[in-house]
């Protein structure tokens, strides 16, 4: 019993080292994701919202895959390409247009607490198609999030909604629907992997702006 008290007590520990470590990782998100608002209302000055979403994405491509060929982890499987094209459509290519779409229409703060709901959604999607089991409390802290979008969106009058919150409410489900998609890889790839093909997906289906953003570049300011 002492040594089984003693592994019981080692399993703890190690689960309780990785909840912190998942800790820190969903804080560095968030505050990345936090300063998506900032720059991309700066972006906005010169760009328009489809040409944001493929200087992003192609960056962010750049960025990863160079790591990826440093690290050489290899190539994805054939039958997969599939698999990243469709995650990196959803949460790339539809998430980043729709998003900077309604950047434009409402303000920073309407844009924060409204993206907020993507864990929420991945939560429900979880739920209906993985059986996966949400408690009472999750479904009352649920219920109280979409009232609070309901009340935002018809703030200005009833029936009236904004369209920037319905592009980011489009946002918000993209992003939900690509959470799901990384179930498709998680046996078979790291996570670094996995986002790197995603963006590059994401990036060859926003390849079709490329004109309308070279002709926004030579009126772009050094900011």
């Amino acid at each position: 019993m002492f040594f089984g008290g003693c592994e019981t007590a080692g399993k703890g520990g190690q689960k309780m080292k990785k909840g912190k470590s998942y800790a820190v990782y969903a804080l560095i998100t968030i505050i990345i994701w936090a300063t998506a608002f900032l720059f991309t209302q700066y972006a906005r000055e010169c760009f328009s919202s489809e040409s944001i979403g493929l200087l992003r994405d192609i960056l962010a491509s750049f960025i990863l895959l160079s790591v990826l060929v440093v690290k050489w982890s290899g190539l994805p499987k054939l039958k997969d390409v599939p698999k990243f094209l469709l995650s990196g459509g959803i949460g790339f290519a539809l998430y980043v247009v729709s998003y900077n779409m309604s950047v434009e229409m409402i303000n920073g703060a309407t844009c924060a607490v409204i993206v907020q709901i993507v864990p929420i959604l991945t939560a429900i999607f979880s739920c209906i198609f993985f059986h996966e089991k949400i408690s009472l409390r999750g479904w009352i802290a649920i219920a109280v999030a979409f009232s609070g979008i309901l009340i935002m969106a018809l703030w200005n009058g009833v029936l009236s909604v904004n369209p920037g919150i319905l592009w980011m409410l489009l946002a918000a489900l993209s992003m939900s629907v690509y959470n799901l998609t990384q179930r498709m890889y998680v046996r078979d790839y790291e996570p670094l992997q996995v986002t790197a093909y995603s963006i590059l997906g994401g990036t060859l289906f926003l390849l079709f702006f490329l004109p309308k953003t070279v002709s926004e570049m030579p009126g772009a300011s050094l900011k």
